[in-house]
């Protein structure tokens, strides 16, 4: 993926096995990894947060739609 900035191999077309490509990251690559990884990490426990909330919480869990009105 060029645009992720991952280079495969050394830079060589010729035809070689998956065993021989690696990744090449950019210097900031693993800090960057880190903070997404990290973003990721803390929507997914306040996701998890809410819902506990709701389903613990029967007031949360009634919810009635409104009728539309023509």
């Amino acid at each position: 993926m060029i645009g992720a900035n991952l280079r495969f191999g050394s830079g060589s077309t010729s035809n070689s096995s998956n065993s021989s490509r690696v990744f090449q990251c950019h210097p900031g690559g693993e800090t960057e990894a880190t903070v997404i990884f990290s973003l990721g990490g803390l929507g997914m426990a306040a996701n998890i947060a809410l819902m506990t909330l709701i389903l613990t919480k029967k007031q949360l869990r009634s919810f009635i739609l409104p009728s539309p009105t023509l």
